[in-house]
């Protein structure tokens, strides 16, 4: 018989691509397992795990947390009705191993899992692990955390550093030597409002001083205004609302300014780019500011708290721009937090398992 898995979660980019490029590895190591994937109807998974040729089942999920005693429950209840499908769904598939790569449909699916005493293991990606995950981990075999840090608010000797299995990166190219510094901009593939609009404000000084090649993602809401910046300020960029490519582009940059979800985290570390991360101020238990400050720590990248980024910007791209041996650092300690091998490390934890479990 096959041998079944099961990956859980998703609903954004940081969740799907981690997950998918997981699975990618286990489909190269075991060409004949039959791998699902079980998600929600909103998430992002909804298009990229079938575009991957991997299929996909849906279970109800919503946050738990809600403004008000009705929403609460209104969770909850949507929660139940998850764990039964998802009971449904493992009694069906008969999966050997569990994974939750995080995301709302990973809760009720590794709560079934518990129930139906299937094996399961968790991916966690940022340096202050989630509400879910840190309830979760209660019930798994093995957590995997890119950060060190995480191992603080997991179950002791539960939690295991192999790094964030990331989409396959190309090589770096070597540029003709024509003294730009190409600057890759990114928000996430919803844009940020805050650093598309300090880029805006920067672009006249940053075009007078430094010589930049700018290959900016915006995301869909905020194409046309920042289209509109950069020719204002007579400056020709690169200027999309999403980039398909973005890990290459990553990968090949001299400088990214970013956000700093952990999956942006581990692509910079595994291109060896030097970065200046602006944090997401409102994400849960502020997990942005903690995965930025463990690449500030190793000397990785320049971090700017959002409050701060119009009066800092600047200032920060200049000075990097004008020290190519202070980048050749950052791109040195980059590569030091880099686990090029995540994602063949995490399934050799989960074969031990699945042979231990056998």
């Amino acid at each position: 018989m096959a041998l079944t898995v099961v990956l859980a979660g998703g609903g954004t980019g940081g969740h799907i691509s981690p997950a998918l490029a997981l699975a990618q590895t286990i489909r190269r190591r075991e060409p004949t397992a039959n791998l699902r994937f079980i998600g929600t109807e909103r998430g992002l998974e909804r298009a990229h795990v079938p575009a991957a040729g991997f299929p996909l089942d849906v279970v109800p999920s919503r946050q738990v947390l809600g403004r008000g005693l009705a929403a609460r429950i209104a969770a909850l209840f949507i929660a139940l009705l998850g764990i039964v499908r998802a009971l449904s769904l493992l009694r069906s598939a008969r999966p050997a191993l569990v994974i939750g790569v995080g995301g709302y449909a990973s809760v009720p699916t590794v709560a079934a899992a518990r129930l139906l005493r299937i094996p399961t293991v968790l991916l966690e990606p940022d340096a202050f692990p989630g509400r879910a995950n840190r309830l979760l981990a209660r019930f798994a075999q093995r957590v995997f955390v890119q950060f060190e840090t995480a191992l603080d608010y997991l179950p002791q000797g539960r939690g295991l550093i192999t790094g964030l299995p990331v989409r396959e990166l190309p090589k770096r190219c070597e540029a003709p030597n024509t003294g730009e510094v190409h600057l890759v901009i990114t928000g996430g593939s919803q844009g940020a409002r805050s650093i598309n609009r300090a880029v805006g404000l920067a672009l006249p000084e940053l075009s007078a001083r430094a010589k930049l090649r700018i290959t900016h993602q915006t995301g869909p809401a905020h194409i046309d205004e920042v289209r509109e910046a950069y020719r204002a300020a007579g400056v020709d960029a690169d200027v999309e609302a999403f980039f398909d490519e973005l890990p290459s582009l990553i990968a090949n940059a001299d400088l990214v300014l970013a956000r700093a979800g952990a999956n942006t985290c581990a692509e910079l570390c595994a291109g060896h780019t030097p970065s200046i991360l602006v944090p997401y101020p409102y994400a849960a238990n502020d997990h942005q500011t903690a995965n930025a400050r463990e690449l500030e720590r190793a000397g990785a990248c320049v971090l700017i708290p959002d409050a701060e980024l119009d009066a800092r910007l600047t200032d920060e791209i200049l000075a990097l721009v004008g020290s190519p041996e202070r980048r050749r650092e950052m791109a040195h300690a980059a590569s030091g937090c880099a686990h090029p091998d995540a994602a063949d490390r995490i399934w050799d934890e989960c074969v031990a398992l699945i042979g231990a479990r056998s």
